[in-house]
């Protein structure tokens, strides 16, 4: 089991949390949901927001294989965390007419299955 981590000069609770965190899990959940709701490319928000809608989804058909329950922090750092292992890429970046720009990711051919 992969953990998550805390920053050194975290306090001990957030250590003590990071160390209960199997990121292994929340990846595997955030990359199936890619395959299977995002398509090839995605941001982080919709990440977030897609998964919130099908985890619930999930839960009230009582599913068997239901994606984990992770946070909305979870789900952003599992994507920064794909991002690292070479699972998704850094494809560009939005363009809103208003509000911030974000950033685009696709899944590479690490990440496909």
């Amino acid at each position: 089991m992969s953990t998550a981590h805390a920053r050194h000069a975290d306090p001990i609770t957030s250590h003590e949390a990071a160390a209960t965190v199997d990121t292994n899990r929340s990846q595997t959940a955030v990359l199936q949901l890619a395959h299977q709701y995002l398509g090839d490319y995605f941001t982080q928000a919709g990440a977030v927001a897609t998964y919130q809608q099908v985890s619930r989804h999930h839960e009230d058909e009582q599913q068997q294989d239901a994606l984990p329950r992770l946070s909305e922090s979870r789900v952003r750092s599992a994507v920064r965390e794909l991002q690292r292992k070479g699972h998704i890429a850094h494809a560009g970046y939005t363009d809103p007419p208003t509000g911030r720009r974000e950033a685009i990711w696709e899944l590479t051919e690490t990440g496909e299955q």
